[in-house]
């Protein structure tokens, strides 16, 4: 399933899609996420995207149902994780992907740009390398679970 679709067509935010499209989890465990968006609460802090993809790679690792995954292994993959988004999307930050602070002045002007079109497709560039990268460290650490 692609986080794309779900965050474009869907109506999820950026966090829910990213986690619903890696773990499956659509109308299941995606809800965990919801606060995530627009930055952890629309702040601008870490993407949401990129946060969807770090609980997905805990889902992923269960760790407490393998005893043979350890924390710092999961650590090690959400490092890589962040480094390669930071690396590809040029940022961690969602203040920093899409620069609100430097474009609005009034409140309802930012509420109005997280509704439109062009944010969305922005967003949506983030949302597909989030899912991408988080996949590609499953796949390499042999915990995907599909």
């Amino acid at each position: 399933m692609r986080a794309t679709d779900l965050f474009v067509n869907e109506g999820y935010n950026c966090a829910e899609a990213v986690l619903g499209g890696i773990v499956g989890c659509v109308d299941g465990c995606n809800h965990l996420a919801s606060g995530f968006g627009g930055g952890i609460g629309g702040r601008g802090d870490i993407c949401g995207a990129a946060s969807g993809a770090i609980m997905a790679l805990g889902a992923e690792a269960n760790i407490r149902a393998h005893p043979d995954r350890t924390k710092g292994e999961l650590q090690s993959m959400v490092m890589e994780f962040l480094r390669s988004f930071e690396h590809d999307c040029g940022a961690l930050d969602c203040r920093d992907l899409i620069p609100l602070d430097e474009m609005f002045d009034i409140e309802s002007d930012r509420r109005d740009y997280f509704a439109s079109p062009d944010r969305k497709q922005r967003c949506a560039e983030f949302v597909d390398r989030a899912q991408t990268l988080a996949e590609t460290l499953l796949q390499e650490q042999g915990w995907a679970s599909s």
